[in-house]
């Protein structure tokens, strides 16, 4: 069966598929020289043709370049020209595709320079051209058949299957996370004959022999393309068909064959939350986690970059890979202990949140209460005093007991001590401020009431006086009088009048 290629190579180059460029000047071709003890016999599925012949070369005039007939019945005219119109009439692009592929890996290719290789690659392309027909190896002219050969037409066609088996991975769409590290195997192991290039710089990929490795640098999208690019000919392959002789191709270097993988890089957010830790319900009107800062470091010691958390009391970063980092904290808000340990934080998924707390700074302050008792000094029970802030509003209220102890626990802030109640015929004390911050603070007050002074007044023994009781008190560092008309005095045996 006669087989041509123009129509076929001519649709290809209209749609783009066949890129080398056409053949711009006339060829012929002539037989060549002999190979000397090489014979073939080629015979007809049917039984019906059947020829013998001693290997020889094909050989284009204009170069002395070795040619291959892609048309095994069919013999060369060496006095046609071929005037390069491209006809693939019968040959599929497959087919075209497979036997370039054979004269590429055979005669010519390293390693395989010897005569003989150059018809073990003929014998092979007939046998893609008709693959009915029967073309085998003698001894002699029309001879014995022989399997000499047929280890070395093995070895080409395993390189004609790896090159056309590309790497084969399990996906070819990716999703990473920053930092995060993957290897993806190839099962077809061909990764030896790829070369690799990233359109940008977001990933990092490392290639072994059966898989790659790759690394998230960077969010966004990636794009990795494997190459394989054969090239020891220099020229392509080039097929030269004619209908008054035989269809012609010449060996040239194969098309690159690429294969892309996608690669999504996604970020990492990781969310730190600041708490403040207390240990009363009551409020401070100057602690505040407002202007705590915090420094990120890597696993290595490696600074990543220092945060402020917003009035939120957050930070929120979106560029960590994945990794071993460690949080340290270089500026406490007011009012608050600095946390001096670091933290270590394991980044490994798309969104983490982590809670930093920091103590409020408080102290548990206690009053202790005495009042003078004739010549001494005895504790005071049930004196209530109240808590002022700086903004002047009472804030706790706080009794003593039996033993004259009142207790309560303030938060960082100033404050002043009101005592709101006293044993009867008793002076309050002052008013005093306690102050709670990060410095030593006084936290134990001793107070002593004492009582309040007689007041004496010489009158005749009989004379009885409408006066005007006087309370005495402190309130704020000042005496008030509370004055109710009542009798309230009488004379003793002394004719003096006490207040009752």
């Amino acid at each position: 069966m006669k087989i041509k290629l123009f129509g076929i190579l001519s649709i290809l180059i209209a749609v783009g598929i066949f890129l080398w460029p056409q053949i711009t000047h006339a060829e012929s071709f002539t037989d060549g020289a002999y190979i000397p003890n090489l014979y073939v016999n080629k015979q007809h599925a049917n039984g019906v043709g059947f020829r013998y012949q001693q290997a020889r070369f094909l050989i284009r005039k204009s170069d002395g370049a070795k040619a291959y007939c892609i048309e095994p019945w069919e013999v060369i005219n060496e006095q046609i020209v071929y005037d390069h119109a491209i006809n693939v009439n019968d040959i599929t692009n497959e087919m075209w595709q497979k036997m370039a592929t054979i004269a590429y890996f055979g005669y010519g290719y390293p390693g395989r320079t010897q005569d003989y290789w150059y018809y073990l690659t003929q014998v092979l392309i007939w046998r893609v051209a008709e693959p009915t027909g029967e073309f085998y190896f003698t001894n002699t002219l029309n001879g014995t058949r022989i399997t000499k050969y047929d280890a070395d037409m093995e070895a080409i066609l395993r390189d004609v299957e790896h090159y056309e088996q590309m790497p084969k991975f399990d996906q070819n769409h990716l999703s990473l996370q920053l930092g995060e590290t993957t290897i993806i195997t190839d099962h077809n192991q061909q990764l030896d004959h790829y070369t690799i290039s990233i359109d940008n710089d977001n990933i990092q990929v490392a290639k072994n022999p059966q898989s790659l490795q790759i690394t998230s640098k960077k969010e966004g999208t990636s794009i990795i393309t494997l190459t394989r690019q054969e090239q020891t000919r220099f020229v392509p392959p080039i097929v030269y068909p004619h209908n008054n002789s035989q269809d012609m191709l010449v060996a040239g270097d194969l098309k690159p064959k690429t294969v892309q993988l996608k690669v999504e890089n996604n970020k990492n957010t990781l969310l730190i939350e600041k708490r403040s830790v207390t240990n009363t319900d009551l409020p401070s009107i100057k602690a505040t986690l407002e202007g705590t800062s915090i420094q990120i470091k890597d696993a290595d010691d490696n600074l990543i970059g220092n945060y402020i958390f917003d009035d939120q009391n957050q930070i929120i970063i979106d560029s960590l890979p994945i990794g071993t980092y460690y949080i340290e904290e270089i500026q406490s808000g007011l009012g608050h202990i600095m946390e001096t340990t670091p933290i270590k934080v394991e980044i490994d998924g798309a969104y983490q949140e982590i809670i930093i707390e920091n103590e409020r700074i408080e102290k548990e302050i206690t009053i202790e209460k005495w009042y003078e008792v004739e010549d001494h000094l005895e504790k005071e029970a049930n004196i209530t005093f109240s808590i002022w802030n700086e903004k002047q509003e009472k804030i706790a209220t706080l009794t003593t007991n039996d033993a004259g102890i009142a207790q309560i626990r303030l938060p960082y802030g100033t404050y002043i001590v009101h005592q709101e109640t006293t044993t009867e015929g008793y002076l309050a004390i002052d008013d005093f401020t306690i102050v709670i911050s990060e410095d030593e603070t006084q936290t134990f007050f001793q107070k002593v009431n004492y009582k309040i002074p007689e007041e004496i007044i010489e009158v005749p023994n009989t004379m009885i006086i409408e006066a005007k009781e006087e309370v005495y008190y402190e309130k704020k560092n000042k005496y008030l009088d509370d004055c109710l008309t009542t009798t309230c005095m009488h004379t003793n045996k002394n004719n003096r009048l006490q207040s009752l």
